[in-house]
């Protein structure tokens, strides 16, 4: 006779195991999917804005400075109240790739959603999935804090997104191979490199025909991606974009301000498959010959003028003949931003001084210190006008009005009376 008591125990085995094993399956799964969407979420550089100075990482509260007046970004910890613990799959793929909040309100296009479309449903789920395992931070933040009538949604997000917004996902070029492709997704999608490198019309939509063309922001001036030879990427190769965005240095730039932030807390960690990828399809932006802009250089006196100011203050570092220290100073020789038409970065990091960025890959960090307590603005803007019309560069004239305008919305000294 059967042993129904044996064969019970069994069958309750058998469940356990099972339960164990799916159990054991689904961990896996979620550990995996958290592993993916943390690296995702590194690559979007999601906690550069949604964390604030000092504060708690994703909980929000960073100002983010717009020609529009100021916005604070959200707290994106799974804190219920104040974060989106409370939040469906479906919101947050609407908030993300489509610019539409919890509530229904039209995000600002502040943060990114027209590059976050053409992300896969997949790979926006798995951020989700990360930032779900992390500690619940309450912090409450009004975002919106733009002049009137930008503060006014209706008139201002809804109607931008109405007019610029383009939802298309990301297709592949089947006339490209699969490193191009995955290079054009990672740039035009989490990367969002459009979102500083292109300039933006008067409601802060991308310009037509000036795709990673350079940008100022935030008093900075985020240089051309494209194949300019004298102001964007046209005389970096590959391997050189690749390295500049692992340790912040190559042969033609060090990072400081915004760009250094990006390497030390996304480029950095990012593969090298995907690093790679990223600057086969930079090389492949191709601006033509006769658009790179260049006004005429200041006269001979004003750049002899300088010349004698950088004998004086910048020599010693960045050498006679430009060629600075490699991986330690940047050469100013050949340099896309000192040959821009915009000075900003220039004007910004002579007043200010620079940090260039920290990594992994280049552990030295070095500094510039600040000229605004010592040079004038007739001398700063010499300088700028010096380093961008030597050593085969060319570059328009800076006006000593450009630095006097930054020195005070950096609230910057003067320099000391002699």
């Amino acid at each position: 006779m059967p042993n129904n008591g044996a064969s019970a125990v069994r069958r309750y085995g058998l469940a356990l195991l099972s339960a164990f094993v799916v159990s054991s399956a689904t961990a896996r799964a979620d550990s995996t999917r958290i592993s993916r969407g943390a690296y995702l979420a590194t690559v979007g550089d999601c906690i550069a804005c949604h964390t604030a100075p000092g504060g708690a990482a994703f909980a929000g509260g960073r100002r983010l400075h717009t020609p529009f007046g100021d916005l604070v970004s959200t707290n994106i910890t799974p804190d219920p109240q104040t974060g989106i613990g409370g939040w469906s799959d479906d919101m947050f793929l609407k908030a993300v790739k489509k610019g539409v909040g919890a509530r229904g309100q039209h995000l600002y296009a502040a943060m990114p959603f027209a590059n976050y479309a053409k992300v896969s449903d997949q790979d926006i789920l798995d951020i989700k999935g990360y930032l779900a395992s992390l500690r619940p931070v309450h912090n409450a933040v009004e975002p919106n804090q733009l002049r009137f009538p930008f503060n006014i949604r209706l008139l201002s997000a809804s109607i931008w997104s109405w007019f610029y917004f383009d939802p298309t996902p990301f297709r592949a070029d089947p006339a490209r191979g699969d490193q191009w492709n995955r290079g054009a997704y990672l740039v035009n999608g989490l990367g969002h490199c459009s979102a500083c490198h292109t300039p933006k019309n008067r409601l802060g939509a991308d310009r037509a025909g000036k795709f990673l063309a350079g940008a100022e922001i935030e008093g900075f001036y985020a240089p051309a991606l494209n194949d300019a030879m004298r102001t964007g990427l046209g005389a970096w190769s590959a391997e050189e974009i690749t390295t500049y965005l692992r340790t912040g240095t190559s042969r033609h730039a060090v990072a400081t301000g915004p760009m250094a932030e990006v390497i030390m807390r996304s480029t950095q960690f990012m593969t090298p498959a995907d690093l790679q990828a990223m600057a086969v399809y930079l090389r492949s932006v191709v601006v033509p010959a006769d658009k790179e802009e260049t006004a005429p250089p200041p006269d001979v006196a004003a750049i002899k003028a300088g010349g004698t100011i950088y004998a004086a203050s910048c020599q010693s570092c960045h050498r006679a003949d430009g060629s600075g220290v490699p991986g330690l100073i940047p050469a100013l020789a050949g340099h896309a931003g000192v040959q821009s038409a915009n000075p900003a970065s220039a004007i910004r990091v002579i007043l200010q001084g620079g940090q260039a960025a920290i990594t992994d890959g280049n552990g030295r960090g070095t500094s510039m210190p600040a000229f605004a307590w010592r040079l004038t603005d007739a001398q700063i803007a010499g300088v700028i006008g010096f380093i961008g019309n030597s050593w085969g560069n060319r570059a328009p004239a800076t006006s000593p009005q450009a630095v006097s305008d930054m020195r005070a919305a950096l609230h910057a000294s003067d320099p000391a009376p002699r």
